[in-house]
């Protein structure tokens, strides 16, 4: 145990600390009072911590480490979760918050369950950009691989997934995405700006959180459904639990973006939702929403051969009831009184071992009156559109 009043430093055995990242993850802890936890990035990490670079060699890591660990602007970024290869925490949110929980041995979503009571506790998480720490990657379970796969690091972190999910009711892969290609559709110029923001299905909170980075000024509010995910995101900005199509509209405030990321295909009348929010929206407001396809080949290809699965995500998740092409969410946008103003497009082709799906797309699109082929690599479309004066 650490000498009391001292900050824990969280530090995996297959890392190695580059020149000044610990100096810049104590800046970063000690930025605000209210920060519990900061995090570095590094060449082996997850939920966003992972840099653009490629190394060949330590040496390129050690010198990445020297040139990057250095004053930058907006070096600090609030999030969400931390990956705990390497962690630093407050003592006095240590004292607060306890001992990692012992029933996520040997590792795996201990990181994810601390962080969660971390923010619980109103204490808030940084992730330092100019903090860069190697990282090999899972060479601690190096020994408890094959032959046994009982004691693999997969078995391990799928354990753990479920054993989060019954502590927390929340399901750490989906709650915690953050939409940043619908973020990128705020304008750059808004940053200096006051604007009001609302996250319908904001689950956790991330996306929301990622436009209080981007965008300090914001005022972020939130819709949810599943009442755990809105308690959680309560301690991110002010949140409403409920039903979006039920509910009273629990905000007298006229937004200027009201973002739906996967929401509209989960309602019973999208299009009597989108007419409502039009009263919603300032002089100047506009509507982000992403709207998945079922076009896309991973659905249309299975439909075609005589199956309609649903899935826990995706396409044909189970949770859908409503399902669209490019052309009708379209017309859904059209007909509820909104002008489109961009329309971007997700893309995910069929890998090159998917060559009977290329023939088959081929094929497909040399029937006459069919689609092009482009609209079946397309998982979702995206929109930013405004209320028809």
């Amino acid at each position: 145990m650490a000498t009391p009043g001292n900050d824990i430093f969280l530090l995996n055995n297959d890392t190695l600390l580059t020149e000044n990242a610990l100096f810049w993850l104590r800046m970063g802890l000690y930025e605000k009072k209210e920060i519990g936890a900061s995090g570095a990035v590094s060449n082996y990490a997850g939920n966003r911590q992972t840099v653009s670079n490629s190394f060949s060699s330590l040496s390129e890591c050690l010198e990445y480490g020297f040139t990057h660990n250095v004053p930058m602007e907006q070096p600090f970024a609030y999030r969400t979760m931390l990956i705990g290869f390497a962690m630093l925490i407050k003592h006095t949110a240590f004292e607060k918050t306890g001992l990692l929980d012992e029933r996520f041995f040997p590792g795996n979503y201990e990181d994810n369950d601390y962080c969660t009571r971390l923010i619980l506790n109103d204490y808030k998480l940084v992730l330092c950009k100019n903090s860069f720490i190697y990282h090999v990657g899972s060479a601690g379970f190096s020994t408890l691989e094959e032959p046994n796969p009982t004691e693999s690091h997969n078995h391990f972190m799928e354990i753990n997934f479920h054993r989060y999910i019954e502590k927390w009711h929340i399901r750490p892969t989906y709650s915690f995405f953050c939409r940043t290609e619908l973020i990128d559709l705020i304008p750059p110029e808004d940053k200096s700006n006051v604007i009001n923001c609302l996250d319908i299905g904001c689950a956790c909170g991330a996306t929301l959180l990622e436009i209080q980075n981007r965008y300090p000024n914001a005022n972020l509010y939130g819709i949810e459904l599943d009442p755990h995910s809105a308690a959680f995101a309560s301690h991110i900005a002010t949140v409403a639990q409920g039903n979006v199509e039920t509910m009273d509209f629990p905000f007298d405030v006229s937004f200027d973006y009201i973002i739906l990321g996967d929401v509209l295909e989960h309602l019973v009348e999208p299009g009597q939702l989108l007419r409502k929010l039009k009263s919603h929206l300032s002089d100047r407001g506009v509507i982000i929403t992403s709207i998945p396809n079922v076009l896309h080949f991973s659905a249309i290809g299975q439909i075609l051969m005589g199956s309609f699965a649903y899935t826990d995500s995706g396409v044909l998740d189970r949770t859908h009831l409503r399902f669209f092409t490019l052309y009708d969410s379209i017309h859904l946008l059209q007909d509820s009184g909104y002008e489109i103003m961009n329309l971007q497009k997700l893309i995910e082709r069929p890998n090159e071992d998917f060559t009977a799906m290329n023939n088959f797309l081929d094929c497909l699109t040399s029937i006459p009156n069919v689609v092009d082929k482009e609209q079946f690599y397309v998982t979702q479309y995206i929109y930013k559109a405004k209320p028809i004066s």
